[in-house]
């Protein structure tokens, strides 16, 4: 055999292991990149009256899709005079920012890892607080 075919040879088996080995890395890599968006899920904490800390209740929300900047959820708010507030939203989102309401409140949430938290602005001005479960 001559030193090019025993070269080829070599060169061939080097990229064969070099396939198998970066293989399972490359399909992580594309199942995340074509994945649900981190934000999708169902998240729940609490709502408080920024100005009257001890005053709040349930929140949670459930996005169900994300197309683009758009996220499709939908809020249950539980707690104050209005008892159970249910309601559903396409909001935008911006990097980590998701924000969704309408002409009378409005709400800002910054996703981190786990957490969602935020604002929502209506009569008064609540701290939203949520942890992802779902």
């Amino acid at each position: 055999m001559d030193s090019s075919s025993a070269r080829v040879r070599f060169l061939l088996v080097v990229l064969a292991c070099l396939t198998l080995v970066a293989a399972p890395a490359v399909s992580d890599i594309w199942a995340q990149a074509v994945g649900p968006h981190p934000i999708v899920g169902t998240w729940e904490g609490t709502w408080k009256i920024i100005s009257h800390p001890n005053y709040g209740g349930d929140y949670s929300v459930t996005i169900t899709k994300v197309e683009g900047n758009k996220a499709n959820g939908r809020v249950e708010k539980l707690g104050g005079q209005g008892g159970r507030v249910a309601y559903d939203f396409v909001g935008t989102l911006e990097g980590d920012r998701l924000t969704y309401g309408n002409s009378l409140s409005s709400t800002e949430l910054i996703l981190s890892g786990n957490q969602l938290r935020g604002t929502s602005v209506d009569n008064l001005r609540l701290a939203i607080e949520m942890t992802r479960v779902k």
